[in-house]
């Protein structure tokens, strides 16, 4: 049983009546969105997901920008997305999206999908708990206060994006990382987010190869199912005329909603799209070789104890170089900030730096939504970083002779 001083026992009536208040405040303002959301849904994000879902029901190749061009006509907001009317997803993502198809009017659609990851969200939330905080009342109140007060948290409910779904693979994964089985969850976060992919940095160099094949096998399977129910023409058009590739609009790139080192560095500079791809940017691409090599290092290095802190590592380094982190996907960041409170006593200051640590992180997705999110990236991985440096410092502890 967890053990309070005196003076937090003291006050932890108190403490749990403002927890229940916060998450009455935040989620009545969420729920509120919701509906507004269903009544009159957005442009952005889910009135694409519907699309894709409606070409899925009527057999339609999503990648054929036409096809997605005629089952849009009815929403009337296609000269508002016809810029970002692209399939720019993994073939297999189209599971997700084809129950959408199974429904004629948007609004009732919306309201499926908001009650789905309302689900996951609520999963999220307990796997959270039992993951990183002492399990008891107290502290599942404060991880869903402080989830639901999570500006990304409210970002993803707006748009109606699939981030509580790419979390709870995430969770999954961490939580069965040294099983067989937590390759089918990273499997399943690629197909919902490619940024899943950075988490095979530290498969393959946590020598988990049988993660690594059942992930593979996994992959292999979803793919297949996708030629069968779709047809190869549909799958193979995504490689041979990759979208992400051949049709991402530029501005996509460099909009303030895109919060990785690539999307900083380009609003800083003056990059010319006329002359290839951003990717090859230096002032990108030498920085995310060195995150990448540095983050590779420790990973690689750090003992079997440290598992939770190399994942964390590669977790933030996923949001710092992936080309495309939007604010929702800053939604994964509950996972490393959860886990500095869960290894507080590790930590510079203890209790007290910890918490200053995870609440300024905290504020700085806030401040002008979300523009500043960069900069919690950087200061997590910085601190994961250290503690690894002070972890690789320690002297290994010697066997005990037979």
């Amino acid at each position: 049983m967890t053990t309070y001083a005196p003076v937090f026992r003291r006050w932890r009536p108190v403490l749990i009546i403002l927890l229940i208040v916060i998450i009455a405040i935040f989620g009545i303002h969420n729920l509120r969105t919701m509906i507004a959301n269903v009544n009159t849904p957005p442009v952005w994000d889910f009135q694409l997901f519907w699309i894709f879902g409606r070409a899925s029901a009527h057999g339609l190749n999503p990648y054929d920008q036409a096809n997605l061009i005629q089952e849009a006509q009815p929403l009337g907001t296609l000269n508002q997305m016809i810029s970002e009317l692209y399939f720019f997803h993994l073939p297999p993502t189209l599971f997700l999206f084809a129950p959408l198809g199974w429904f004629e009017d948007v609004h009732t659609a919306y309201l499926v999908w908001y009650v789905f990851h309302t689900a996951i969200l609520i999963v999220d939330i307990l796997l959270l708990w039992r993951l990183f905080l002492d399990s008891d009342k107290f502290s599942l109140l404060f991880c869903a206060a402080f989830v639901l007060s999570f500006f990304p948290t409210r970002s993803n409910i707006v748009v109606g994006q699939l981030n509580f779904l790419m979390m709870f693979f995430l969770l999954l994964f961490w939580a069965e990382r040294e099983k067989p089985r937590s390759g089918l969850w990273l499997a399943l976060g690629i197909i919902t987010k490619p940024i899943m992919a950075f988490v095979l940095l530290y498969v393959v160099l946590r020598g988990q190869w049988k993660s690594l094949a059942i992930g593979l096998l996994s992959l292999i399977a979803l793919s297949a199912g996708t030629i069968l129910v779709y047809g190869p023409e549909m799958f193979f058009d995504y490689f041979l005329s990759n979208p992400v590739a051949e049709k991402m609009p530029n501005y996509l790139y460099v909009e303030i909603g895109n919060q990785s080192l690539l999307g900083v560095v380009l609003r800083a500079g003056n990059f010319d799209f006329q002359t290839g791809s951003p990717i090859l940017y230096l002032p990108y691409l030498i920085p995310t070789i060195l995150l990448t090599a540095v983050t590779a290092w420790f990973v690689y290095r750090l003992d079997g104890a440290k598992d939770e802190l190399a994942l964390s590592l590669v977790v933030v380094l996923a949001l710092i170089i992936y080309p495309k982190a939007l604010w929702h996907y800053s939604f994964i960041l509950l996972t490393p900030l959860l886990f500095v409170w869960h290894e507080r006593k590790q930590f510079p200051g203890g209790n007290w730096g910890a918490g200053v640590f995870i609440a300024l992180n905290f504020i700085i997705v806030y401040i002008d939504k979300g523009s500043f999110t960069f900069a919690a990236f950087v200061m997590l991985w910085a601190a994961f970083a250290v503690l690894a440096i002070q972890h690789l410092k320690q002297p290994r502890k010697k066997a005990a002779p037979a």
